[in-house]
C-alpha cells in the first residue's frame, strides 16, 4: 500500500490540471514545429544568384582621320551572375550579360566605281547600333560581413568575353537627306579571340548592398567600368579602310541577390 501511495505522490508531481495541461503540450508541439524552420532560416547558402539591369554610359574614341561628331546612342544592360562564396568576405561570380549599345557620327561615303578625296569634308551621317552577349568571370571582395551588417560594400574585378551578336547601321547623307543604307553590318575586332566578333575586356565595379538576415537575400546598387582590349573595325564597301572605333562602358545596375 505504501509502494502505490508513492508512486501515485511521484506522478502527482508532473500533473496539470486540463486547462493547462492543454496549452503546455500546444506550446512544446509548436516549439518542435518552429525549430526546423529556425535552423533552416540561420543556414546560409554557399551559392547565390544576382540579377540586375540598367542604363549604360558609352564612351566611344573613333578614328578623327575619318570621322566626327561621335556622340553615344542610348544604351542599356541586363546580367544575371551565380555569387560563389569561398570565404564570408570574399567569392567568385560567373554568368552573362547582354548589352544593347550604339553611337552616331560624321563620315564618308565611298560609292562603289569612285575614288575619294579625303578632304575631312563628312557629308555623310553613321548611326551604329549593337547587341552583345558578355560572359563575365569575377573576384569580389566583401567589406563587412553580410550576414552581421544591414549594409555592406564591395569591390570586383575580372575578366570579360565579348560577343557581338548583331549590328545595324543606317547612313544618310547630310547634304540632301537621303537614306543610302540601312540594315546589317560587318563589325570585327582589330585583336579578335577565336572569332572575328569576339574579343576580350576588363572589369571594374563597386557596389553598396543591403541585406536581409532572415532570408540571406539582398537589394544592391553598382557602378561598373568595362574597358575593351580590342577596337572593332566597320567594314563595308563604302567606309573608309581604317575605320577603327574603341569603346569603354561605364554601367549603373540596381538588382537583386537570392
Amino acid at each position: 500500500m505504501g509502494f502505490l501511495q508513492g508512486i501515485e505522490r511521484s506522478y502527482s508531481f508532473f500533473y496539470l490540471p486540463p486547462a493547462c495541461g492543454r496549452k503546455w503540450y500546444l506550446g512544446v508541439a509548436l516549439l518542435l514545429l518552429g525549430l526546423p524552420a529556425f535552423t533552416q532560416e540561420k543556414k546560409e547558402k554557399k551559392v547565390y544568384a544576382r540579377i540586375y539591369a540598367g542604363p549604360v554610359l558609352s564612351f566611344y574614341q573613333n578614328n578623327t582621320f575619318h570621322t566626327s561628331g561621335s556622340k553615344p546612342r542610348a544604351a542599356w544592360f541586363g546580367c544575371a551572375l551565380a555569387d560563389i562564396r569561398l570565404h564570408k568576405d570574399f567569392s567568385i561570380m560567373a554568368g552573362a550579360e547582354y548589352d544593347y549599345h550604339g553611337l552616331t557620327f560624321n563620315s564618308y561615303y565611298i560609292a562603289p566605281g569612285y575614288q575619294w578625296l579625303y578632304d575631312k569634308h563628312f557629308d555623310y551621317n553613321y548611326r551604329l547600333t549593337m547587341q552583345e552577349v558578355r560572359v563575365n568571370l569575377l573576384i569580389k571582395q566583401v567589406i563587412g560581413i553580410e550576414t552581421r551588417n544591414a549594409v555592406t560594400g564591395y569591390t570586383s574585378c575580372g575578366y570579360v568575353l565579348r560577343y557581338i551578336l548583331n549590328s545595324n547601321l543606317h547612313v544618310t547623307s547630310n547634304l540632301t537627306g537621303t537614306d543610302l543604307f540601312d540594315g546589317k553590318t560587318k563589325l570585327a575586332f582589330e585583336h579578335p579571340l577565336l572569332h572575328d566578333n569576339m574579343a576580350s575586356a576588363v572589369k571594374f565595379i563597386a557596389g553598396v548592398q543591403r541585406n536581409f538576415f532572415n532570408s540571406h537575400r539582398a537589394f544592391f546598387f553598382e557602378s561598373s567600368f568595362t574597358f575593351s582590349l580590342s577596337r572593332f573595325q566597320l567594314k563595308e564597301s563604302f567606309t573608309p579602310s581604317s575605320l577603327y572605333i574603341n569603346g569603354s562602358f561605364l554601367q549603373l545596375g540596381l538588382g537583386i541577390k537570392f
